[in-house]
């Protein structure tokens, strides 16, 4: 009970049946269970507030790309509700755990929203601008791994097939990266 309300029972001496209770934040209302008639405790929730700005958006980011997050990593949000407008990422962290059904570390990124242009529940795109290493990607299943080294067939300027040692830099399921080796 607020103490203006303690305050007032004081000094009337009247029970009062309503009450105003303010929020500690200003924001969106997604959440509120209270019913007329009810009695609450001062360890029941009522009401959830989201606040607006900023705004935290998380995002699953596949863990085959895991490795282009980099404390350098700059992210931009975008939404199909305002197509033209691009929001800023301020901070960002990785959560401490994998998605195990859909291999996805979860991502939260603080955005800010002055304008009040993202509401909760929109959907967003993600788009990471980072700098990886120069690499060519080829289909995994084009790599011969011989325990010892990895090589690919090559056709040379003759029309001829020719080992080339290559150095996995990075590998998925689906594609590899990878630098030529010099021979």
């Amino acid at each position: 009970m607020p103490e203006e309300d303690i305050q007032r029972l004081r000094s009337t001496r009247t029970i009062q049946t309503r009450f105003t209770i303010k929020a500690p934040i200003d924001g969106v209302i997604t959440a509120f269970d209270l019913r007329t008639g009810m009695n609450i405790s001062k360890d029941k929730v009522v009401a959830q507030i989201q606040g607006m700005d900023p705004v935290w958006i998380s995002a699953a980011v596949p863990e085959s790309i895991a490795y282009l997050l980099k404390d350098t990593s700059q992210f931009e949000i975008s939404v199909p509700a305002y197509p033209d407008k691009t929001f800023h990422v301020e901070k960002w962290n990785i959560l401490p755990s994998v998605d195990q059904t859909t291999r996805t570390l979860q991502v939260r990124l603080q955005v800010s929203n002055k304008d009040e242009f993202l509401k909760p529940g929109m959907n967003a795109y993600l788009k990471l601008n980072t700098k990886s290493q120069e690499m060519l990607l080829i289909p995994s299943q084009a790599v011969i791994d011989t325990g010892k080294e990895q090589r690919v067939i090559t056709v040379d300027d003759e029309g001829k097939f020719v080992p080339k040692q290559i150095h996995v830099l990075h590998e998925s399921q689906q594609q590899s990266g990878h630098r030529f080796r010099p021979e």
